[in-house]
């Protein structure tokens, strides 16, 4: 949301409109289009294929249960890596493994991210030894 606060003349202020609405509707295409995609690799995912879907979440906070009031101001932030892992198994079904991680490195990066990628390779080394494509 944004709140913007100002006067402008009446055909200005429906100008102004018209075109965040235009750019609205142009976000909600892409998104759209986007889930099609993502829907649509899922269902028709190859026998050797992985799909791999993965976000940052928002960088935590962790506390302590019985921690004492100074700790407030040295406390310790995490990032969570949650990832879904699709693959069709022998008899063709789409499944899914699920997995998060928790760094304390809170930097969003390329860095960070092959990182994951690789402990992830390592956990899940049993579905990657026959894959063809790995589509993140």
């Amino acid at each position: 949301m944004k709140v913007v606060k100002g006067s402008m003349h009446r055909n200005e202020f429906i100008g102004k409109m018209l075109k965040e609405y235009e750019f609205s509707l142009q976000h909600i295409g892409r998104v759209m289009k986007q889930y099609t995609a993502l829907h649509d690799l899922k269902e028709n995912l190859l026998a050797n294929d992985l799909r791999i879907q993965m976000d940052f979440a928002e960088n935590l906070t962790c506390a302590s249960m019985d921690e004492v009031h100074s700790a407030y101001w040295n406390a310790t932030s995490v990032t969570l890596q949650p990832i879904v892992v699709y693959y069709r198994t022998e008899n063709g079904l789409v499944q899914h493994k699920n997995s998060v991680f928790v760094s304390d490195v809170n930097s969003h990066n390329a860095t960070a991210v092959l990182t994951i990628i690789d402990k992830l390779m390592i956990d899940f080394e049993h579905l990657f030894q026959n894959a063809d494509i790995v589509h993140y």
